[in-house]
């Protein structure tokens, strides 16, 4: 998924790693702590490449997205963990 967006130039290589270390945050706290914080201090975490602006304007909706599909998957492998018994 990622991959897609850097292809089409919305995330960077810079930004690649901060992407996928917030993403797998997020997915760990909402499995373990079932409490999230900011996506955007998830994000911020990791890079200082982006402020809150340039989160709203062109960041959020990418982060977001890749959260909501991480998720989708990480409940179908459950399901199918549990389905496989």
């Amino acid at each position: 998924m990622i991959n897609l967006y850097m292809k089409i130039r919305k995330i960077f290589e810079s930004q690649k790693e901060a992407f996928l270390k917030a993403v797998n945050d997020i997915i760990y706290d909402w499995l373990h702590v079932e409490k999230e914080g900011s996506f955007f201090d998830y994000l911020t975490f990791y890079t200082n490449e982006i402020d809150l602006n340039l989160y709203r304007k062109d960041k959020r909706k990418i982060l977001e997205y890749l959260v909501r599909r991480s998720r989708k998957l990480v409940r179908e492998m459950i399901l199918a963990f549990f389905n496989g018994y």
